[in-house]
């Protein structure tokens, strides 16, 4: 009988990292394509709420493209997917 393969506790932060931003824009794309409130909409918003705290706790940082000093664009700012 063979041994299990040993597999690492962590992974890269750096390789997750990329990879959870993909897809953090492919879920953006897809929040932007149905109504806001719908069924998907609140499915696919749970799933990225899911993503940002994997993000915090695979990397022990917030993800870099989430601002906590800022609550959203300003006036006459236009907002970005």
């Amino acid at each position: 009988m063979t041994g299990r393969h040993k597999r690492p506790a962590t992974v890269s932060a750096t390789a997750f990292l990329k990879d959870a931003e993909a897809m953090h824009k492919t879920l953006n794309g897809y929040c932007m394509k149905v109504r806001v409130g719908s069924e998907h909409y609140t499915a696919i918003n749970k799933l990225h709420m899911h993503l940002i705290e994997t993000i915090k706790v695979v990397t022990g940082k917030d993800a870099p493209w989430i601002s906590r000093t800022n609550s959203g664009p300003s006036s006459g700012e236009a907002r970005r997917p």
